[in-house]
């Protein structure tokens, strides 16, 4: 929960958990409503998770991507493409302020982006290269 954020940042973190600790529960990266009956209770609760429910699987995807990506000496081959990318950065554009991207997801997002824009400008003998040997026109084959 904690990796890739400022020390000031989670600092504040673990103080609003530390504060809040009588309604949430948190531990192995997680936080829940200690109780449920929460969301019935509190409408500013309830109104801002409504708002935020389709957002942690987008963080949870881009961090476990994240953590792989350093892992494996963040090879190029592990950033996000394609849709997955797009969806990534459309998340991560939309200014939550709930939930924002780590240093490190926010190094992962740009370095994806870029290498889309390098995979798009190779040559023929470069893209060759760059799909290990498959020739250029059976990859452009292949490609609807």
């Amino acid at each position: 929960m904690f990796d890739g954020r400022p020390e000031r940042e989670s600092t504040a973190v673990k103080r609003v958990l530390e504060a809040f600790s009588y309604v949430i529960v948190s531990g192995d990266g997680t936080v829940a409503l200690s109780r449920p009956g929460l969301l019935r209770a509190w409408p500013r609760l309830r109104r801002w998770v409504e708002t935020e429910r389709a957002g942690p699987a987008m963080p949870a995807s881009i961090n476990t991507a994240v953590r792989h990506w350093i892992e494996n000496g963040r090879r190029d081959a592990d950033l996000f493409q394609g849709s997955r990318l797009e969806q990534a950065l459309s998340w991560a554009a939309t200014g939550r302020r709930s939930v924002t991207p780590t240093p490190f997801e926010q190094d992962f997002l740009q370095r994806g982006r870029q290498a889309g824009r390098d995979r798009r400008s190779l040559t023929p003998a470069e893209w060759d290269r760059y799909r290990g040997g498959a020739p250029y026109q059976d990859v452009c084959r292949r490609t609807p």
